[in-house]
């Protein structure tokens, strides 16, 4: 598996849905991150949602970047796609792929692939609760020209979301990547109060764990972003 595979993946699903309308939000923000970086840096996220018939597609970009006195302190850059398909009202399959970079992480950069079965255990206007378990396949690329890991991942996420007033809603989401080498798991909760039809304030806190990192680096990042959100 080539480290590019995220982004081929994430091409296909946009030009699968050139047709149809993508609709999704971007976000604009000033971060916090302690953990191999301790700076305050600039945060942004873009993310796309597609729905043909019985398959959604969705495909999500983060970055954040920081310097000090001219000096690069932090850069870190993810990109995930993944498409699923409806095999009843609470049951689907999908499959995805997904590419980090993290210059101050240890690794060059950790790349995977992913298929398996997700279940809609809560699904109303007001909340909404998912959970998903797969397989996969990833690599990673040690920083530093240390080598590089590959194998088998188990796969298994949750994410939760929740309109608690007319203008403020509330999400949560755990993704873990098992494998031999590594576990890697990323958990985030987050708070957007709407400000107009589109426009509105997000208030997020991530924090992203390596279970074994090389010498000299963080098994933990935290991140916490305020920011300006826009949904179109």
């Amino acid at each position: 598996m080539k480290k590019h595979a995220a982004l081929a993946l994430a091409g296909a699903l946009v030009s699968t849905g050139l047709s149809a309308q993508w609709s999704g939000e971007g976000e604009l923000g000033y971060s916090n991150a302690n953990g191999n970086s301790n700076t305050s840096a600039l945060a942004a996220n873009l993310e796309l949602t597609n729905s043909i018939g019985a398959w959604d597609h969705q495909v999500r970009f983060t970055a954040v970047g920081a310097s000090q006195d001219d000096t690069v302190t932090a850069e870190r850059y993810s990109l995930d796609g993944q498409s699923s398909r409806d095999i009843n009202e609470k049951l689907f399959g999908f499959g995805g792929a997904r590419y980090q970079s993290d210059r101050f992480s240890g690794f060059d950069y950790q790349a995977s692939v992913r298929a398996g079965l997700g279940y809609h255990l809560i699904d109303t206007e007001v909340q909404q609760l998912t959970f998903d378990a797969g397989v996969g396949y990833r690599q990673i690329e040690l920083q530093n020209n240390l080598g590089e890991e590959t194998g088998a991942t188990l796969i298994l996420e949750a994410d939760y979301s929740r309109q608690l007033t007319e203008s403020t809603d509330f999400e949560a989401a755990y993704l873990t990547e098992i494998g031999d080498a590594n576990t890697f798991s990323e958990a985030g909760v987050g708070i957007r109060v709407s400000i107009s039809d589109n426009l509105g304030l997000r208030v997020a806190y991530l924090v992203k764990q390596n279970s074994d990192v090389p010498a000299g680096a963080n098994e933990t990042d935290t991140l916490t972003t305020v920011g300006i959100n826009y949904e179109f």
